[in-house]
């Protein structure tokens, strides 16, 4: 006989987590694991056609998250800490009112009386959303991992129009295209305190993982990151091939510099070999530069003293 949670497989809502991979084998309840809950703050969502939180845009990408709490909890809690700011949306007579943040009474007015306020738009408020499960058992190895789960594809371009996790007609609260990025499972990371060196026992999964098996593993978060942070690498420059004529071209320069007016071998310190010296004890490499240093204007040095 088939289980009821088995038949009724709520993607959107997985209280519990059964996977079965060559690398990765754990099975848990909600109840028993150390379970949380997260999304961050999406600005852009619709509903009606208008976007409530649009002046609240320095709140965009904030995670908002709970142990043992639901995504309608951690949107109330989100709320709550909020004491300024307008959210523009319809009231149960569909008509479009500005709600106050700083104004308590018009805050308990947003969440109690508005159909955007719902239980249901928890995930899409707070989208990407998804539930952490912290140290678990991986049977496969005998050690504790951790498991973010998004409640959203690893695929962009599946994450449109509607919000992808089943509610369908019950809701008129949209979103845009949502791309999962390091950010997000980085500042998950952070909140729980897994230093870089654990990154690689965390593991990171998405709706296109929900079939079990060998050929749908999981992918390590240290993975993830590092996958989806590569720049594309510049293209390398070849070294370009001097031609023989260019070679022979600049030998002869260089050997007409050395050469003076009347075809003589020139001095590279420039004077005789008492002038070279008397350079070199000044610690300059060459007379001519000792010259200019002690007189720039061709002038006798002493010929300004009194």
């Amino acid at each position: 006989m088939i289980k009821f949670k088995e038949y009724f497989f709520l993607r959107e809502d997985p209280d519990y987590v059964d996977i079965d991979t060559e690398d990765l084998r754990v099975k848990t309840e909600y109840d028993l694991g150390e379970a949380y809950g997260f999304g961050f703050i999406n600005t852009e969502v619709i509903f009606t056609n208008h976007k409530p939180l649009e002046e609240l845009k320095e709140e965009h990408g904030k995670l908002v998250i709970g142990k043992h709490e639901t995504h309608g909890q951690l949107k109330n809690k989100w709320l709550d800490e909020l004491n300024q700011g307008v959210i523009k949306t319809v009231d149960r007579t569909l008509q479009v009112k500005n709600y106050d943040l700083s104004d308590p009474a018009q805050k308990f007015d947003l969440k109690k009386t508005t159909p955007f306020w719902t239980e249901i738009n928890g995930r899409i408020i707070l989208s990407p959303a998804g539930r952490v499960w912290k140290n678990l058992k991986n049977r496969a190895t005998g050690k504790l991992i951790t498991l973010i789960s998004f409640w959203h594809f690893r695929d962009k371009t599946k994450n449109v129009a509607q919000n992808p996790t089943g509610f369908g007609e019950f809701t008129l609260t949209k979103y845009k295209e949502l791309e999962i990025k390091p950010e997000h499972v980085i500042k998950v990371l952070e909140y729980l305190q897994i230093p870089k060196t654990n990154w690689f026992d965390v593991y990171v999964e998405f709706m296109d993982d929900e079939v079990e098996g060998p050929k749908h593993p999981r992918i390590t978060a240290a993975d993830f990151v590092n996958s989806s942070s590569k720049q594309p690498e510049e293209p390398k420059k070849e070294p370009e091939v001097e031609s023989d004529e260019r070679k022979k071209r600049m030998e002869m320069v260089q050997a007409k510099m050395k050469k003076g007016a009347h075809g003589n071998e020139l001095n590279p310190n420039f004077g005789s070999p008492y002038q070279a010296k008397k350079a070199q004890q000044a610690g300059i490499p060459t007379y001519a530069e000792y010259k200019s240093k002690r007189n720039p204007y061709g002038e006798a040095v002493d010929s300004h003293k009194k």
